[in-house]
């Protein structure tokens, strides 16, 4: 999962770094100048860093070994640009391949901890488990 928070505010959520394909190469260009880049925070799990890493390699060259969304550009017929007199231009482009559901933390039935056995962390995984005397419940480090 790779969340996106733009500069107007707005958060978008992508399953997986082939959504990015959907993007244009400006944002993409925007997106691998930008000044924070986090990741989960089990040092072990490198599919963040190894995104971004190829996503400035790709803005080095262009973006020319991806196969990205491009934009179109058209004038508008009816709207003039007082200082030059020339049509106003614009840019549209497709919308993004967000992913439409998020995964969110499972609540715990209620009462599920007064059979608490033992807990553990696996910092390979970065997943937690709880287990209890009818259950154990999993939960991913983000």
């Amino acid at each position: 999962m790779f969340i996106v928070l733009r500069k107007n505010g707005d958060v978008e959520y992508y399953a997986n770094s082939k959504a990015f394909n959907s993007w244009t190469p400006v944002d993409l260009r925007e997106l691998s100048n930008a000044g924070f880049h986090d990741q989960i925070k089990n040092p072990n799990c490198k599919i963040g860093v190894n995104f971004f890493n190829r996503l400035q390699q790709q803005a080095r060259v262009s973006f020319k070994d991806m196969k990205l969304t491009q934009s179109t550009i058209e004038e508008d017929e009816e709207v003039l640009d007082p200082a030059t007199r020339k049509l106003y231009k614009i840019v549209k482009w497709p919308a993004t391949k967000q992913t439409t559901t998020v995964p969110l933390l499972k609540k715990l039935p209620d009462n599920t901890l007064k059979n608490f056995q033992f807990w553990m962390y696996d910092p390979v995984s970065g997943q937690a488990v709880i287990v209890c005397d009818n259950a154990e419940y999993g939960f991913i480090d983000t």
